[in-house]
Order: C-alpha cells, then sequence, then structure tokens
C-alpha cells in the first residue's frame, strides 16, 4: 500500500501538470481536480448549485429525522428557491448530486448509520487482506480499499451512489473481497 501510494505521488506530480490545460478525455480527472480548485464559469455555477443543493438536502432531513422520508418521494427544494433545477433535469426531483446525503434523507439515521457501517467493515476487511502475505490478495485488498474509497468520494460529489454500472461494481468486488478474505483465512 504504501508503494502504491508512493507511485501515486510521483505520478500525480507528473501527472497534473501535462493535463491541467487540456481538454483530452485522458485529463478528465485533472479536469474535474481543477473544477474545484481554479472553476471556470461553468464550474463555478455547477458548484454553487451543489452548495444550495446540499443546504436544501440538510434542510429535508432536519424535516425527516429520524427515519427519513423515503423512496420515490420527489425532493423538496423549496428551501432556497430559485435554485431548483428539477424542471430542467427531471432526474434531480428523485435523485440528486450528493448520495451521501440523499441516503441519509431517504433512510433517515438508522439508514445511515447502516450505510457507514457497511463502508466501514469493507474498508476494515480490505485493510486486513492488504497485509496479507500472498501478494496477489494484498494488491486485490488495496484496489479494494481505494475502489470504496472512491465510491465514497464520487458519491458526496457526483452521482456516484446513484449509477447502477458503480453499484454493481462495487457489489462484486465486495463479494469478491469477502471470497479473498475466506481464502486468506483458510490458509492461515
Amino acid at each position: 500500500m504504501r508503494r502504491l501510494v508512493v507511485a501515486l505521488a510521483l505520478g500525480s506530480a507528473v501527472y497534473f501538470p501535462l493535463a491541467w490545460q487540456s481538454t483530452a478525455v485522458w485529463a478528465e480527472p485533472a479536469r474535474a481536480v481543477r473544477s474545484t480548485i481554479a472553476p471556470n464559469e461553468q464550474d463555478r455555477q455547477s458548484n454553487d448549485y451543489r452548495r444550495y443543493e446540499n443546504a436544501n438536502l440538510l434542510a429535508d432531513i432536519k424535516r425527516s429525522t429520524p427515519l427519513g422520508q423515503g423512496f420515490g418521494i420527489p425532493i423538496d427544494y423549496s428551501a432556497f428557491p430559485g435554485h431548483d433545477q428539477a424542471d430542467q433535469n427531471s432526474v434531480l426531483q428523485f435523485v440528486p448530486h450528493d448520495g451521501i446525503l440523499y441516503i441519509w434523507m431517504v433512510l433517515g439515521i438508522p439508514g445511515a448509520l447502516a450505510f457507514w457501517w457497511l463502508i466501514g467493515s469493507a474498508v476494515a476487511l480490505a485493510c486486513r487482506v492488504v497485509r496479507s502475505a500472498d501478494r496477489r490478495l494484498a494488491l486485490f485488498g488495496t484496489f479494494v480499499t481505494c475502489a470504496l474509497l472512491a465510491y465514497v468520494i464520487e458519491g458526496y460529489y457526483d452521482f456516484g451512489l446513484w449509477w447502477f454500472r458503480v453499484a454493481v461494481l462495487i457489489g462484486c468486488l465486495l463479494g469478491a473481497l469477502e471470497a479473498a478474505s475466506r481464502e486468506l483465512t483458510a490458509t492461515a
């Protein structure tokens, strides 16, 4: 894991300066970082909208606590009028950008705790697999740890918990992680 962190740091030191101003597909991760650090006008408007959306979700969470409002109910954007873009994109009526707050709003405190319990348990198991003497299992555990962190980060910023392909991938990784853990236990 240490080697991976060092390799990522060195790779980032080369990649980000090369990709910072590029519009190529390979530069999209750098563009995502740049849109947060030094946003252009379109990025700034998008960032502002997401701040309003998050503030609105927090207001909805306060109204729906402790058990949440449930699925299938349109999100009430009345806390910050004038910033509702659900009429432009119908998906926003039911799914906001920030999936982490959405889980809390829809499932309440028990659902939010269950979500974080799942993520925490998976990260703990992945870290246990990382310490394996088998390099293949250790590499896989490192990959799953990074994937889970990316899943939560993407879920916080932009529909990451909503995209079915990402959810299927994470589900498959969690199943494979359990299998790796059992293999590790069987060989010990």
